[in-house]
């Protein structure tokens, strides 16, 4: 995967489109594999950018804790912080405090789901 945004992406479509969800991996050399925002729009709600049979998993998004959705972004953030030394070791230096994500027009939001991937890659 080139990004954690690309696995992310790519998983919402794992369980009911594998060949699609295999688009956004590097292996397979597409175009949605090589640049983020192409991923990011076919991975989108509105499905802009993916062909129109295609639709997100039905269990991908829940109530927060609900959705396959948390899962699958701390698999992807364990790979990205247990493969680069670098990050691991600036995650691991924000010690306890608490992080937040930020989403553009979004007010910021408690990460919890780095803030175990954290605790989990010392």
């Amino acid at each position: 995967w080139q990004t954690v945004e690309h696995y992310y992406q790519g998983a919402k479509f794992k369980k009911r489109n594998p060949d699609f969800y295999a688009m956004f991996s590097l292996d397979s050399d597409s175009d949605i594999s090589k640049d983020l925002e192409k991923a990011i729009e076919a991975g989108n709600k509105k499905g802009k950018g993916r062909p129109k049979n295609i639709s997100i998993d039905p269990d991908f998004y829940g109530l927060e804790k609900d959705g396959r959705s948390v899962e699958e972004r701390k698999l992807a953030l364990m790979a990205k912080f247990n493969q680069n030394e670098d990050l691991r070791r600036i995650l691991l230096n924000t010690r306890k405090a608490m992080l937040k994500q930020y989403v553009k027009g979004e007010l910021p939001k408690l990460d919890d789901a780095l803030m175990e991937v954290r605790k989990r890659v010392k």
